[in-house]
């Protein structure tokens, strides 16, 4: 790429109109998430003008300065097994996605982005595309999945080595300083986690920050010489940022894809990729070669057997986690009755709303119940601790499996003056089409 001056990248980036496009293309979705300063996505918006001039100026004289970023352990579903995410304050989410937003314009097209195999963070592509994908290809008779696991992505991604690969595409230096920092920015207060989770988040000059803006886009990149390798080797490959599976006709070309692929992620990336189970270990292996009509299989989230695709129990397992902190009512304890109540019910129905719009492409259907039943019971228990009068009128029986008991929990209309829909209402008013086999 030429080198010119007419370019100053940082520049464009500190526009305020470009911060404004930023802002508008921010994930907002959470407006009570926060860093170390607890300032919400809503608390910024409501001086949004002012934010952007402050910020501005500081980029345009080099004065911009990150925060440290809030420490957050999300459960993977395992025991003692999580994922850290670092949380920057909105106005640092900010600066990283006006960054990546000026990467993705100058890199995208040189890195091959956009491409048949990448699904993760790609503008018009999700996780539903992603397993529409993985079906055509099982129609069409690639039956045999390699399902494949990089170890630690994430954290063992050569930092160095990324940004000197991306430096060298840039125009101009102006913006090199402050994407390393945007990658560097310390950890907050950990006195909330155990000590024996604090190496989750051990300050490192590798790896790529998760939940940071610009991690999606810096992964792709980094993974981008192994997209084209698997595509020059014509494998039907299938990828969501460091989750992949390869759509072969039978076990030797799923060997050979794994080759290929170990060779590429491991020899050029400097990367690993879990081991195939063994005849010792043949349980818990993260790199598989399956026939899921024989064995259990599960990617991004989506169970599927050949004929079926479904929600992986462990992400309902992961909402009824979620319903229970939501109604915890120790969270509320600084709100008034009746506003704590109403927030309880604000954020049941976002939550449940979310959860079901995310996946009303598959069979989702089959967990309603289960779903419900159990918000009925978890609405319930949070009004009589509040000390509300429930008639008994209002109640039925059931036995929940998610307390392994009978309980009294409410009828379905009176589920309805709550403002938290019921699954088969809300998921009827989505515009929906259910992946067939």
């Amino acid at each position: 790429m030429a080198k010119t001056r007419k370019y100053r990248l940082i520049t464009q980036i500190a526009n305020p109109a470009y911060l404004r496009r930023a802002w508008v293309k921010l994930n907002k979705s959470n407006k009570d998430s926060r860093g170390v300063s607890e300032e919400t996505i809503a608390d910024f918006s409501n001086s949004l003008e002012s934010n952007l001039l402050i910020i501005s100026a500081e980029l345009k004289t080099r004065k911009y300065e990150f925060q440290s970023v809030r420490p957050v352990l999300v459960s993977k579903g395992v025991k003692d097994e999580f994922r850290p995410l670092r949380l920057a304050d909105i106005r640092d989410r900010l600066v990283q996605k006006a960054l990546a937003m000026k990467l993705e314009e100058l890199l995208a097209i040189k890195y091959q982005l956009d491409n048949d195999c990448s699904f993760g963070y790609r503008p018009d592509k999700n996780v539903e595309d992603a397993v529409k994908k993985m079906v055509e290809y099982y129609k069409q008779g690639y039956h045999v999945i390699l399902e494949a696991d990089i170890k630690k992505f994430f954290d063992n991604v050569n930092r160095k080595n990324l940004l000197k690969k991306i430096f060298g595409e840039l125009p101009d230096k102006t913006i090199n300083t402050l994407l390393g920092k945007a990658l560097a920015q310390s950890v907050g207060d950990l006195s909330n986690y155990d000590e024996r989770h604090h190496h989750y988040f051990k300050d490192s000059m590798q790896g790529i920050p998760q939940g940071n803006a610009l991690s999606p886009l810096l992964a792709n990149i980094y993974l981008a010489d192994f997209d084209q390798r698997m595509i020059q080797e014509n494998f039907k490959l299938i990828r969501y940022a460091d989750d992949f599976i390869v759509m072969c006709k039978d076990r030797n070309e799923a060997h050979r894809a794994l080759s290929v692929a170990r060779e590429e992620i491991h020899n050029k990336l400097g990367l690993e990729l879990h081991p195939l189970p063994s005849p010792i270990n043949a349980l818990g292996s993260k790199t598989r070669i399956v026939n899921p009509i024989r064995d259990s299989f599960s990617f991004l989230s989506i169970r599927f057997d050949g004929k079926n695709i479904w929600v992986d129990p462990k992400k309902v397992a992961a909402l009824i986690t979620a319903i229970n902190e939501v109604t915890d009512l120790s969270t509320y304890k600084n709100d008034q009755k009746y506003q704590g109540l109403i927030t309880i019910f604000r954020r049941l129905k976002n939550l449940l709303e979310g959860w079901l719009s995310a996946f009303k492409y598959v069979d989702v259907d089959r967990d309603f119940r289960e779903i419900d039943d159990h918000i009925d019971y978890k609405l319930t228990m949070t009004l009589l601790k509040m000390n509300f009068k429930l008639k008994s009128s209002n109640l039925r029986s059931k036995n929940l499996k998610s307390v392994r008991d009978e309980v009294q929990i409410l009828l379905p209309d009176q589920r309805l003056n709550t403002g938290v829909p019921t699954c088969e209402k809300f998921v009827k008013s989505l515009k929906r089409e259910v992946i067939k086999i």
